[in-house]
């Protein structure tokens, strides 16, 4: 069970399918609102998937944060190279995944951390 956090929704249907034709259950939510209510009407997930840059300056840190979800496994994805978010995420205790993903790395991530 995975919750995709992601505002761009080419990338969130393309993931999910991805996703799901490994198997996987997927959820998603494209903002803090559509997680909060993920969270009040699904069981919690395994592992979610967030995107670094989110809408209106907001990051995926910064939601996982308020949504009081940050004890749970996650990845997370940008495209930005930039050292300094590379460091926020690291320091969050996150793994990082550069976009575009890479289906092998993104497998190899997903077994590590679920397991």
């Amino acid at each position: 069970r995975i919750w995709l956090i992601y505002t761009d929704k080419n990338v969130l249907d393309a993931l999910k399918q991805r996703l799901q034709n490994w198997g996987c259950e997927i959820a998603t939510a494209t903002n803090l609102a559509e997680l909060e209510q993920l969270k009040a009407s699904a069981a919690l997930p395994q592992l979610l998937i967030i995107d670094y840059q989110l809408d209106d300056g907001v990051t995926g840190l910064e939601v996982l944060n308020k949504a009081l979800l940050t004890n749970l496994p996650v990845i997370v994805n940008t495209a930005n190279h930039d050292e300094s978010i590379r460091e926020q995420v690291l320091d969050a205790g996150y793994p990082l995944l550069y976009k575009p993903l890479k289906a092998p790395a993104l497998k190899r991530m997903i077994k590590r951390l679920t397991k």
